[in-house]
């Protein structure tokens, strides 16, 4: 959450100022409404109705820039609060609480539960029945945490490792972080 002071300040201000204005509303209906009985009563000229039918447009259109200036304050105070854009967790911030940030810099790295891949190579032998698509499930311990699906199969085995390297897409259970845990995947064949 970014600071937020000045935005609540503005906020109460807004409220107070879309107060008013409806208090000034109805303060001249209700002189708009006197004139009118009064206007009735051969008390006052048309004009004076007049005037006061203009006086409540007048406080109308104030009640509605009062309005604007509230939503706009109710934006400001909710941009201050900062949301990720996908379902993930904070794993390096950029800067310590209080610092000054400009518009556009990062201040958070954060990690996707739903974009997670891991790269593994194996011996050419279990690389028979891989193939794109293929689902196994992740295993902590005897506990399975997940699913890891065959993304990419490199083609070339390499040279200095005779290993082939896999990459497989990873989806966690509901509510379960893998980033730092050592996990194993189940048997495929």
């Amino acid at each position: 959450m970014l600071n937020d002071a000045k935005v609540k300040a503005q906020l109460a201000q807004s409220k107070a100022q879309f107060r008013a204005a409806r208090s000034e509303l109805a303060s001249a209906e209700h002189a708009r409404d006197k004139s009118a009985r009064l206007v009735a009563e051969d008390i006052l000229s048309n004009i004076a109705l007049t005037e006061a039918d203009f006086a409540v447009v007048v406080a109308k259109e104030k009640v509605a820039v009062a309005q604007a200036q509230l939503d706009i304050a109710e934006a400001a105070l909710a941009a201050c609060i900062v949301k990720a854009p996908f379902t993930g967790a904070v794993i390096n911030t950029l800067f310590n609480r209080g610092e000054w940030v400009n518009a556009g810099d990062p201040f958070l790295e954060l990690v996707n539960f739903y974009q997670l891949n891991i790269a593994i190579d194996i011996p050419p032998s279990l690389a028979q029945n891989l193939k794109p698509g293929l689902v196994t499930r992740i295993m902590d311990e005897a506990q399975t945490v997940g699913e890891a699906k065959v993304k990419t199969i490199f083609p070339v085995i390499d040279p200095a490792s005779g290993l082939l390297r896999v990459v497989w897409q990873v989806f966690p259970h509901e509510g379960v972080l893998l980033s730092g845990r050592y996990v194993s995947l189940a048997s495929w064949e």
